[in-house]
């Protein structure tokens, strides 16, 4: 008999692990990332007031490897941004067309020094 031992006791089987296939790169297609920031309300505030006169605020969207962002602006003195100026800004990218791999599209908030 295939498989038994001297003493009438069986072998056991080894367990054959077939290597998965790996998948087919994903179609890609030319996306546009499109911004338009209108304004920022009640900006966070700082315990030493000198500090947030100095700061500036801008709105960043990134989405896969692409990003577009604000001009820095200085808040007035209610605490608001107003990022009109800077009009609709674009960036193009590339991104899988299979809707089970949609990349995160993040907003961010971003401090700085200077700007106008």
């Amino acid at each position: 008999k295939s498989g038994s031992r001297s003493d009438g006791t069986s072998r056991p089987q080894a367990n054959v692990v077939k290597p998965l296939k790996p998948l087919p790169p994903p179609h890609m297609s030319s996306y546009t990332l499109k911004l338009l920031a209108l304004s920022g309300a009640n900006l966070p505030r700082t315990k030493a007031s000198a500090l947030i006169r100095g700061s500036s605020y801008a709105v960043q969207v990134s989405v896969a490897n692409a990003f577009v962002s604000t001009p820095m602006t200085k808040p007035s003195k209610d605490r608001s941004c107003d990022f009109r100026g800077a009009g609709v800004l674009m960036t193009t990218f590339e991104a899988s067309t299979d809707m089970y791999q949609i990349p995160d599209v993040v907003v961010t908030l971003l401090k700085g020094q200077g700007g106008g």
